[in-house]
């Protein structure tokens, strides 16, 4: 309040602004409200703001053009009279006109490059698409459909187990109660008490257990039917066109129905089967999981081959009249099978799960 007083008064009006002209100070007016405004000299040719109603303009000077922004101060108006020619020359307020149309012109080419960065900017379907092409195979849907196909081959195998071991689990059942029923005729008794004078009840009873499974059996052969030729068929649709495995996927729906008429037909479905795996690895971008499929593969093959070559030379020492050495070659042969197989079955588990949780992030 004090230097406001003081700033009215006569002195002040007298003395004080000669001192700012010639002092290291220029006067300009906004031109939003054109307020006199004091800065310092060398801010001419700075773009510079209003602190009354925020306005930029640039203030005219022989200074080059310098991308800076300064709050300046206001004051009150000097005295005409007071000012000096020079000043009054030197420092020409500039006209509203063209002020503002240089604020408008700079307005505009701070907002070019907005405008421009907006327009370069994919929208949403072109980047969701971008991201959709850049997958391997270049199709989700087809990815989802391969994790389906996967998950169902793990659904088939659960269901396989589980059948066999009820299958075996009522046959074995079935047996001991028609065998325990016919130990003596008219009055059950616990196996093997009493004499077996009744075969045709122990028959009798074999053939009703029997009828009882062969729906359980049909069931789960109309069954296991019909996932082999969904995953088969599924796999048609799967295989990623770009890689050419369209017709190899149709010939696993073949082999899977080869594989109830022969042991042939079984092994060229398992082999379509594992060059199908390989496939998706490789189409996954995944060459060490290509590569341990390989090797599975080339494991199952050796065991084939290893088991018939077994097989065929007990039969040989068989017709040399080599009995006990025939022998103990056929249960060797069939006892490292059986334990072979067990380590394959349990090793294709471990890939199955590894494949499908490779295909998880193309969904």
């Amino acid at each position: 309040m004090l230097m406001y007083v003081l700033s009215q008064s006569f002195f002040m009006k007298s003395f004080l602004p000669v001192a700012w002209i010639t002092g290291m100070s220029l006067f300009v007016s906004c031109t939003g409200c054109f307020k006199q405004l004091k800065l310092p000299d060398n801010a001419a040719g700075r773009k510079v703001r209003c602190p009354m109603c925020q306005t930029t303009f640039l203030a005219q000077g022989p200074a080059p053009v310098v991308e800076e922004l300064e709050v300046l101060e206001s004051i009150e108006p000097p005295p005409v009279a007071k000012r000096s020619s020079a000043s009054r020359s030197s420092v020409p307020p500039p006209p509203p006109g063209r002020a503002k149309a240089t604020s408008v012109q700079d307005a505009l080419k701070k907002a070019a490059p907005r405008r421009s960065e907006r327009e370069e900017e994919p929208p949403e379907e072109d980047i969701a698409s971008s991201q959709e092409s850049s997958t391997p195979g270049g199709n989700r849907a087809a990815w989802r459909k391969v994790h389906s196909g996967l998950g169902l081959i793990l659904v088939s195998i659960i269901l396989s187990i589980v059948g066999s071991l009820l299958l075996v689990g009522m046959t074995f059942l079935m047996r001991m109660i028609a065998f325990s029923n016919a130990q003596v005729p008219g009055n059950p008794m616990p196996m093997g008490m009493g004499r077996d004078s009744s075969p045709s009840m122990a028959a009798g009873f074999g053939m009703i257990g029997a009828a009882a499974l062969v729906p359980l059996f049909v069931v789960g052969l109309v069954l296991t039917i019909m996932i082999l030729f969904l995953v088969g068929h599924a796999f048609c649709m799967l295989v990623p066109a770009a890689k050419g495995n369209g017709g190899f996927a149709r010939g696993l729906s073949i082999a899977a129905f080869c594989s109830f008429s022969s042991l042939f037909g079984s092994f060229v479905g398992i082999i379509l089967h594992y060059f199908f795996l390989w496939s998706v690895c490789h189409a996954l971008k995944k060459p060490s999981l290509a590569g341990t499929v390989s090797n599975f593969m080339y494991a199952h093959v050796i065991l084939v081959i290893g088991t018939f070559v077994g097989l065929l030379l007990s039969i040989l020492l068989g017709v040399l009249n080599l009995t006990v050495l025939a022998g103990f070659g056929i249960m060797g042969v069939l006892f490292l099978n059986g334990l072979c197989s067990l380590g394959l079955f349990i090793w294709y588990l471990v890939l199955l799960v590894q494949i499908r949780s490779a295909v998880e992030p193309n969904i």
